[in-house]
This record gives structure tokens, sequence and C-alpha cells, in this order.
């Protein structure tokens, strides 16, 4: 996923993504119900999609504080260690999780399992 559409997001600002719908941008797009998602090369919606964000404040308002959650919740970065190392456990050992804990920081005390 584009860099800048982290950045945007944890701005906690509405954004317009061109991306097919079988992308990472396309998934994160739909389940952060964030932004607008068009197809590449397709002038037309593009602009559909500019002069719907332009016209409806109600919408970016809405959508802002969305990308903000999302960002917090999925892009930050003790977010995405927990997600790996669970991955890691996960592949190895099925029976075991991650040694940290939702705030990130790390469980004292012996690893699970």
């Amino acid at each position: 996923m584009p860099s800048k559409i982290t950045n945007i997001m944890a701005a906690g600002r509405p954004f317009i993504a061109t991306a097919l719908p079988e992308t990472e941008l396309a998934r994160v797009t739909a389940d952060s119900r964030a932004g607008l998602l068009v197809p590449p090369e397709d002038a037309p919606e593009s602009a559909q999609a500019i002069l719907k964000l332009a016209a409806e404040a109600t919408t970016r308002q809405e959508m802002g504080p969305r990308a903000r959650a999302h960002a917090e919740a999925w892009l930050d970065r003790e977010a995405v260690l927990t997600r790996f190392e669970d991955l890691l456990y996960r592949l190895t050992d099925p029976n075991r999780s991650s040694a940290r804990s939702t705030s990130g920081r790390f469980v004292a005390g012996p690893p699970p399992g």
C-alpha cells in the first residue's frame, strides 16, 4: 500500500484511491470506509469521486476520523509488530501467541503455552 495513503489516514483525512479491486489498497479502502476507490485510468469516475468529496462535507467529516482510527488500529508500529509476531508464532507453534499485550508492551512472565 502506498505510504502516502497511510500518511493521509494517520492525519485523519479522507482519500481517493485508484486501484484494482483485488489489491491491498482496495481492501484497506473498503475495510476502513475512509476513502473512495476508483478503477485505474477511469478519469470520469475519478472526477465524480473528487466532486463527491468536495460537495459532501458530512461524508468528509465521517471519513476523516475513520481514517485515523484505522491507521491507529492497523498501521501503528506496535500493532503491525504484534500481528507479525502472532503470525510467526502461529506458523511455528499454533498454540502460542504473541508475548505482546494489547497495549503493545511486552507482557512480563513466562511465554504463553
